[in-house]
């Protein structure tokens, strides 16, 4: 059997999905959680490609196959022991969705569902590749690690955006100057 994560290509790997009102982390499907580092205010969870690590506040909620924001299943991630929880989040993330309003839900192929609400955090919550963080509750904090591909809201299409020109001869930098409007 092929490994998903091995089986995808770069492209996927390194595109994030843009909606109106969230980003689907296309990079993050197929992954799954490689071990959870317990610190005194947060836990880090590491992926399996050891480049990403999502770091979350204990006041984050876990719940089994239900959205439900008043479900009577879903609970504070410190309702449960580690152990508990470290057994919950080993499966594949088969959704990770990014609100813009802060809030974030990573579906797992096991049915678990963790949710982090951005109304209360104990921690903010944040998504590094590679020691550089991508997202944190403001957004996409780093542009330059994954492409953003915007959807149209109607047809869900990509969007291509105009192509901007480059910065005409004029206007570029002349470091001999010391003159600020140069």
């Amino acid at each position: 059997m092929t490994d998903p994560v091995a089986a995808r290509s770069d492209e996927t790997i390194r595109v994030i999905v843009e909606h109106n009102d969230r980003w689907l982390f296309k990079s993050l499907r197929g992954r799954s959680v490689r071990r959870i580092n317990w610190k005194a205010d947060h836990f880090e969870l590491v992926l399996d490609d050891d480049h990403f690590r999502i770091l979350i506040g204990y006041d984050a909620e876990l719940c089994a196959k239900s959205v439900a924001k008043d479900s009577p299943d879903r609970h504070r991630i410190d309702y449960w022991d580690r152990t508990q929880v470290e057994e919950f989040l080993d499966a594949r993330i088969v959704s990770a969705v990014f609100f813009k309003t802060g809030t974030v839900r990573l579906g797992l192929k096991n049915g678990w569902i963790l949710f982090i609400d951005a109304d209360r955090q104990d921690f903010p919550l944040e998504v590094q590749f590679g020691h550089r963080v991508v997202w944190n509750t403001a957004g996409i904090a780093d542009h330059s690690i994954f492409e953003i591909q915007p959807l149209d809201a109607w047809t869900g299409q990509s969007v291509t955006p105009p192509h901007w020109p480059g910065r005409p001869d004029y206007l570029k930098d002349k470091p001999e100057s010391d003159d600020i409007n140069d």
